[in-house]
């Protein structure tokens, strides 16, 4: 079981220049891209990332959201490909080619998709060949354990917070049921709104506004 209500606001998102919701927790960032109406994306950061909306920015909180990814939306529902997965770990390798001082990867054991997350991180190196400037085989070989460790992580979190015997499928019906409340919004730039998700049932009211 899982509930979740939380207060969001129509803002002007600084990536697009559209009206999209933005969770009142997160400062309006000019690198934070806000949903302008699809869905997908408030269902990734409240489904997906599982240290809570204010942890999200850090390279290994998304490295355990994008292993979350794979598991409920790749391997479990179909719905994403490991091209696209391999993409987000390209851009998450093009941020770790910054880092100056390297951190010591988490010892972490083996898991059931290891052997998808190894064909996955095949497919990144070699977008990284091509696309990051940075690239080199030395520093992706620090980052491809590190992003291993951390998507196993993300997923042992993702099977604690359910705590059931098919998390996968009480975090995929989740998901969908905050994107598809998000599409059924009229998004107005200043007015607030409360998302109340309880067990795969999802609602976003706008608030009354009393004067």
């Amino acid at each position: 079981m899982i509930s979740l209500t939380t207060k969001l606001v129509g803002d002007i998102c600084p990536v697009s220049g559209e009206i999209g919701l933005r969770d009142i927790r997160v400062p309006n960032r000019d690198d934070y891209t806000l949903d302008t109406g699809d869905g997908s994306l408030l269902a990734h950061d409240y489904i997906d990332h599982q240290h809570g909306i204010a942890a999200i920015g850090s390279i290994e909180d998304e490295l355990e959201a994008i292993g979350c990814a794979w598991a409920i939306r790749g391997h479990y529902a179909g719905e994403l490909t490991e091209e696209g997965i391999a993409g987000d770990l390209t851009e998450m390798y093009r941020y770790f080619t910054n880092r100056t001082r390297l951190k010591a990867v988490p010892v972490t054991y083996s898991h059931v998709l290891d052997y998808d997350f190894e064909r996955i991180l095949d497919d990144a190196e070699k977008q990284a060949r091509l696309y990051v400037d940075e690239y080199s085989p030395t520093n992706f070989a620090h980052f491809r354990p590190m992003a291993l460790a951390y998507m196993r992580k993300g997923i042992r979190r993702m099977h604690r917070r359910y705590a059931s015997t098919h998390p996968e499928s009480q975090a995929y019906d989740n998901y969908i049921a905050i994107r598809d409340a998000v599409r059924q919004v009229d998004i107005m730039d200043g007015v607030r709104y409360t998302l109340r998700l309880r067990d795969g049932y999802c609602t976003i009211t706008e608030e009354e506004v009393y004067h």
